[in-house]
């Protein structure tokens, strides 16, 4: 894991878009205090949701070990914090975005073929 900037940790909360959009154009306009003020509850903000993410991944790997699809090995919780790491990363750069559209995209598409076998099949 890297150190980040503020500016990072703010592309990494999942605002609302225009929102943060507003906060990161203005950010470096804001006096010393309110860049403090800023830089303070969004840190907050991100080690809540780093610990939500760490949860939230657990539980997904655990779910896979149950599957029989992983395997607990001494590295579990390793690759746990790296998969963790991996998601902030992808919140920062925005390909976090552009993964959540496609599968959104996906599931649509599989509505639109399920519906259309049950109007063939009918």
């Amino acid at each position: 894991m890297r150190e980040l900037t503020n500016i990072e940790v703010i592309k990494a909360i999942p605002f609302d878009p225009v929102f943060k959009q507003k906060l990161l154009s203005n950010y470096q306009k804001y006096n010393e205090g309110q860049q403090y003020e800023i830089a303070r509850l969004c840190w907050k903000a991100f080690h809540q949701m780093r610990r939500l993410l760490t949860d939230w991944k657990n539980e997904e790997f655990l779910r896979e070990v149950a599957e029989g699809k992983k395997t607990i090995t001494p590295t579990f919780n390793q690759e746990v914090a790296e998969a963790v790491w991996q998601d902030i990363e992808n919140m920062i750069s925005g390909k976090m975005q552009e993964q959540q559209k496609i599968e959104a995209i996906r599931l649509h598409l599989q509505d639109i073929i399920s519906s259309q076998k049950l109007t063939v099949n009918d």
